[in-house]
């Protein structure tokens, strides 16, 4: 799992560098939904097997604090002491660009907004569908990348809005992986579903409704929950980890010749999320068994 996933996060790279020895490998899209999949995976694994019972939920939450907060505490400080650095010696604000350029248009709400986002990470990824009017004034709508003056641009550490849409998948996850396998797959399939009408009868089918709206992106989530249930189901199973071998050379393949493969890019990003479910099932079932 440790290899897939220093590749997944390899494509990201790629992805805002371009190219990589000639290679675009799978993009940014794929590799962040399979992180969502791949996290679906571990929080119905700890949430089944080791937060259970009176104060799991407390103990779940506080647990995902420690682990993601502090980290990106001291990032974000490293973000602003850098910034203010570059503004003071260098004539370059860096990621407080925006706060200077922009400070006599911005309200007192709409900085501490900015401030405040960037504090708890939380809300982050809804600056994504959030410009600013003549008048600096925050308004939602639904094709941001197309305006100059952006919420998003007020971000120190930008990468962070992902967290956000996680973090929003673990206040919710206590009450979901825990259900019955045919209840996940219901919300899986009709994830996808609302996903697949939103993106071909309303065209919602660019960045950010791609992978940044959390409702779209639950059922990623989700089957990776599924995924967890079918590993209980397998484990026992001989030679398991055979297959785990085999899809794990696919699923690497596939996120270096992506852009080779002939298929819609749709349904070219759900294959491959299906083929990791398979991958996390027997990887986890090695860890476990010595094998």
């Amino acid at each position: 799992m440790g290899i897939l996933r220093t590749i997944l996060a390899l494509a990201v790279i790629v992805y805002h560098s371009y190219v990589f020895f000639g290679l675009r490998m799978c993009g940014g899209q794929v590799a962040v939904e399979a992180f969502y999949i791949i996290s679906g995976f571990y929080m119905a694994l700890i949430l089944n097997e080791k937060y259970i019972g009176v104060g799991s939920y407390k103990k779940f939450i506080l647990s995902r604090f420690y682990r993601i907060f502090p980290v990106y505490w001291f990032i974000l400080l490293i973000a602003l002491l850098l910034s203010l650095i570059g503004y003071y010696f260098f004539n370059h604000p860096h990621y407080i660009a925006r706060y200077i350029s922009n400070k006599e248009c911005l309200s007192i709400f709409t900085f501490l907004w900015f401030c405040l986002e960037n504090i708890v990470i939380l809300g982050q990824d809804i600056l994504y569908f959030l410009r600013l009017d003549e008048y600096c004034s925050p308004l939602l709508t639904h094709k941001t990348l197309s305006y100059n003056h952006t919420g998003y641009q007020y971000l120190l550490v930008p990468q962070a809005w992902s967290i956000s849409v996680e973090f929003m998948f673990y206040l919710l996850a206590p009450f979901t992986v825990t259900k019955n396998i045919k209840w996940q797959i219901g919300i899986v399939i009709l994830g996808i579903i609302v996903k697949y009408y939103f993106a071909n009868f309303h065209y919602l089918s660019f960045d950010p409704w791609t992978y940044r709206f959390f409702p779209f992106e639950f059922a990623f989530f989700m089957s990776g929950s599924v995924a967890y249930q079918l590993y209980k189901f397998f484990k026992e199973k001989k030679n398991i980890h055979y297959v785990g071998y085999f899809l794990l050379v696919i699923s690497v393949l596939v996120v270096f010749l992506f852009e080779f493969i002939q298929l819609k890019n749709q349904l070219k990003a759900s294959l491959f999320g299906y083929t990791k479910i398979l991958v996390k099932k027997n990887q986890v079932y090695r860890s476990k068994t010595g094998y």
